[in-house]
């Protein structure tokens, strides 16, 4: 006599969950901006005139926790998505990619901006923000960065990393920098220069071993 047992497949799931972080703006002149995004969809754009930031963020409870933190004294703001249990910024694997974050910022106070982006499909919208600085890390992303309009404010530097990833900057000379530096790791890297470029100007290519 044959015995078959039969047992019931078990799927695991995501849990996800859906939160907004933001903050009235209430005439700051300057704001320091740090975004961490381990893993997934990211979409960042100038806000509305009145909103100094928001963070529209769906993400995996169960491998990720959500980053908010503000500081009043020194217009300071920390975003993102990092897995639970780390302080730090590590690259993920593409099953979480269904993370979906939407990140707007003020057009009205001058920025200093950071961002590190680990397994994400990123486009970053910085034209027509006031940005002072600027420092992107992509590691193994899919990133494009666009300033479609011109930059509403001089910027000091503008600095750019990608590892193993598909990097792309359009319209870069609308950021206005004074000065900029790109290093390439084995991904991709696309440069658009247009723009009115301002007198001065210049852009380092540093350790560019992808294609370019």
């Amino acid at each position: 006599m044959a015995l078959l047992i039969a047992f019931p497949s078990i799927a695991v799931a995501q849990s996800m969950r859906t939160v907004t972080l933001a903050k009235q703006y209430h005439q700051q002149s300057n704001l320091k901006v740090r975004l961490e995004f381990a893993a997934g969809t990211l979409r960042l754009a100038p806000g509305e005139p009145n909103s100094l930031y928001d963070m529209r963020l769906s993400y995996d409870e169960e491998r990720f926790v959500p980053i908010s933190r503000f500081d009043a004294a020194h217009n300071e703001v920390h975003l993102g998505v990092v897995r639970t249990g780390e302080g730090g910024l590590r690259v993920s694997s593409a099953e979480h990619l269904a993370q979906e974050a939407t990140v707007t910022l003020t057009p009205r106070a001058d920025l200093s901006l950071d961002l590190e982006l680990g397994a994400v499909d990123g486009t970053i919208e910085l034209g027509g923000l006031r940005l002072r600085q600027v420092h992107i890390a992509a590691a193994a992303s899919r990133t494009d960065v666009r300033f479609s309009a011109a930059n509403a404010a001089p910027c000091d530097v503008l600095e750019l990393s990608s590892g193993s990833a598909q990097f792309s900057v359009r319209k870069l000379g609308n950021s206005r920098c004074r000065r900029g530096s790109l290093q390439g790791g084995v991904g991709v890297v696309t440069l658009d220069l247009t723009c009115d470029c301002i007198a001065g100007a210049k852009l380092h290519l540093l350790g560019a071993v992808g294609e370019l």
